[in-house]
């Protein structure tokens, strides 16, 4: 229950970045041609691909619990299965490489938003630690 509460925290972030993203596409696209970005449309949507794919993924990955009941709903078999993990992976890595395209492109002038992603980037990666385990 806290490791799930921790995962949402850790990506709410993004996920309300690509919301944001989302639902004002046009500007947010227009932004990435302003920069001087080819492509800026396919390049908007895979950033928001990854915010809100990669949180998804990372939310919804966990152990799942498998019992089988009998018809008077007695438990026979009870098994952690642990699936979605890879997906959780995946989710991670999608985020932290948007933390580094994003600050490569857009905060190295700014030390503050630099630090926080550098300190997602390592929360990510003690997330990514634990999925190994």
């Amino acid at each position: 229950m806290i490791k799930q509460l921790a995962k949402i925290l850790l990506v709410s972030s993004f996920i309300i970045s690509g919301l944001s993203k989302l639902t004002d596409f046009y500007q947010f696209t227009e932004t990435l041609r302003d920069m001087g970005l080819s492509n800026s449309n396919l390049l908007g949507a895979m950033v928001i691909l990854a915010q809100l794919g990669g949180s998804l993924l990372i939310v919804l990955s966990n152990n799942v619990q498998s019992m089988t009941l009998t018809k008077d709903g007695k438990i026979i078999k009870k098994d952690t299965i642990n699936i979605k993990k890879k997906y959780g992976k995946l989710g991670i890595i999608a985020l932290s490489v948007y933390i580094i395209l994003n600050a490569y492109y857009f905060d190295l002038g700014d030390s503050a938003k630099l630090i926080q992603g550098v300190s997602l980037l390592g929360a990510l990666i003690i997330l990514y630690i634990d999925y190994l385990t």
